[in-house]
């Protein structure tokens, strides 16, 4: 890891406690986008913009990347270029910077396949409920998610 990146991840743990699972997927993206630019420090506006098309354009196992991926990959390059801007790591005006924009989220990121059917839901509280896990039961009916009829 670049010793700027490190610097970042010291500033985010000690100034917004972000937790090592968050730091590693920052780590993760920083690391990843060495695909698509250059070295941090040298790099200008233009290999931004090259970068975030490449990676736009780029394949994943023979697929493009989800448009929450997309999301999350321009918007953790620009949180970290706007932080290298304002500790004098990099000369690209601020102003280029925040006209960069993530994808937007995709929330609807689960079909009717995807979502548990009333018949499925009962058949897990009632494998919850048998005699093998009857100490459950009082748990999951307290919970609310006991069968209401």
């Amino acid at each position: 890891m670049h010793i700027s990146s490190a610097r970042l991840l010291t500033e985010l743990r000690a100034t917004r406690n972000i937790r090592i699972s968050r730091s590693n997927k920052i780590t993760f993206n920083l690391v990843h986008w060495r695909v698509f630019v250059g070295p941090y420090r040298e790099n200008t506006i233009t290999d931004l913009y090259a970068g975030i098309d490449g990676l736009n354009r780029a394949r994943f196992r023979g697929k493009p990347y989800t448009q929450n991926t997309r999301h999350d990959h321009v918007e953790i390059l620009r949180r970290f270029y706007l932080w290298l801007v304002e500790n004098g790591y990099s000369s690209i005006p601020e102003k280029q910077i925040t006209k960069i924009h993530p994808p937007p989220v995709d929330r609807m990121t689960k079909t009717d396949a995807n979502v548990w059917t009333r018949e499925e839901i009962l058949a897990m509280l009632q494998a919850c409920l048998s005699s093998a896990t009857g100490p459950l039961s009082p748990f999951v009916t307290r919970a609310g998610a006991g069968s209401r009829g």
